[in-house]
């Protein structure tokens, strides 16, 4: 999380709406890159749509293009 309250990685900045991938660890057989994309709960908090309860803190993501 950057300054501003918003997860960032290298040059990109998700904010509520971002398309992304991350890299899941947990479900997979395998590591494996999930799409998804950003959003932003009644509290504030940013969250992954389909994995809610993914801390987002350290997790490898990339933008989509």
């Amino acid at each position: 999380m950057d300054t501003s309250g918003r997860y960032e990685e290298d040059f990109n900045e998700y904010t509520s709406g971002s398309g992304l991938e991350f890299l899941l660890a947990d479900n997979c057989s395998k590591p494996c890159w999930v799409r998804s994309r950003v959003e932003v709960d009644d509290d504030g908090n940013y969250y992954i749509v389909g994995h809610k309860g993914l801390n987002m803190d350290g997790l490898e993501m990339r933008a989509r293009k």
